[in-house]
């Protein structure tokens, strides 16, 4: 009775592998013989939300008309900009 069973094995399992294989085979060569379809281009979307604003990532000065101004009064002829004597402390002097 076990050798029926042992044999019975030996016959069905490698028999059902062959028979899996073969199936494959066949639809690989299935797939090879189908004309390729052109896949549609996917659109990329970005996802806005309402209660956030779109982020600014310009020049911070740029909107910072008092900054720019401010500056202004500490700049010479030639550009550049010069320290200012402190109301307490070290007096700055000028060379001449």
């Amino acid at each position: 009775m076990i050798y029926l069973f042992i044999l019975i094995y030996l016959i069905l399992v490698p028999g059902t592998i062959l028979i899996m294989l073969y199936q494959i085979i066949n639809k690989l060569e299935e797939i090879k013989k189908e004309p390729k379809q052109t896949s549609t281009k996917s659109v990329l979307s970005k996802r806005k939300h309402t209660n956030i604003k779109a982020s600014n990532y310009g020049n911070v000065f740029s909107s910072r008309n008092k900054a720019n101004k401010a500056y202004e009064d500490y700049k010479t002829n030639k550009g550049l900009y010069e320290p200012v004597t402190p109301h307490k402390g070290v007096k700055i002097k000028k060379e001449v």
